[in-house]
């Protein structure tokens, strides 16, 4: 992939009234807090089994990765400043960007769905086999909470396109610590969608009534 040539056309568009706090990692729609697609799928995607220092560093992981992915794919990565226990993962994601079946379209995307409430970054767009895809990359084991979570971007995505441009496909990306060639996984199942749409309701149900009494 010539990444000079792509890095522009992989910076998707802001939405217009979107805003993100990094720091807080809050998302704010035209002055409203929205829930994150993370929070929205938190109730099937326990990691209680870790303790508070477990799951600093999986996160801290997880957040490094990402970077070196992101600015890789957008050309804009210092090689060096790459620690070593991330390079695994890296050329893990690179040799499978090989493969000429992939073609990156953005790069940590914001999605919002103005009717439903709640927004997020994805992580990749990308025509595979030549089909609109959504990706989300992971440094960890496979669960079964990815796949509502990918149909959650799918869906946030679509809401703000039209049906020709929509979002077909739905995958996860399972990168090796390794090197080896990361996982592609598809997500198939349909009834991911509408369980996304019940935790969505579930998590403004518990919003709504968080303050309220017995």
């Amino acid at each position: 992939m010539d990444q000079e040539a792509t890095s522009v056309s992989l910076v998707a568009p802001p939405i217009p009234g979107l805003t993100f706090d990094p720091e807080s990692h809050t998302y704010t729609y035209n002055g409203v807090v929205l829930p994150n697609v993370t929070q929205v799928i938190s109730p099937v995607d326990d990691w209680s089994f870790l303790d508070d220092d477990e799951k600093v560093w999986y996160a801290g992981r997880g957040t490094a990765v990402h970077l070196a992915s992101a600015l890789n794919d957008l050309g804009d990565l210092v090689e060096e400043s790459v620690h070593e226990s991330i390079m695994g993962f890296l050329v893990s994601w690179r040799r499978l960007l090989m493969s000429d079946a992939i073609a990156l379209l953005s790069v940590e995307e914001r999605i919002c769905h103005e009717a439903l409430g709640y927004a997020g970054t994805l992580d990749r767009r990308a025509t595979i086999n030549d089909r609109h895809a959504v990706i989300d990359l992971k440094a960890g084991v496979q669960r079964a909470s990815h796949g509502v979570q990918v149909y959650g971007y799918r869906r946030g995505w679509n809401s703000r396109h039209s049906r020709p441009e929509w979002i077909q496909d739905c995958y996860t990306v399972y990168l090796q610590k390794d090197g080896s060639q990361a996982k592609l996984v598809p997500w198939t199942d349909a009834l991911h969608d509408s369980e996304f749409v019940a935790l969505l309701t579930h998590h403004k149900w518990r919003q709504r009534y968080a303050t309220r009494s017995h």
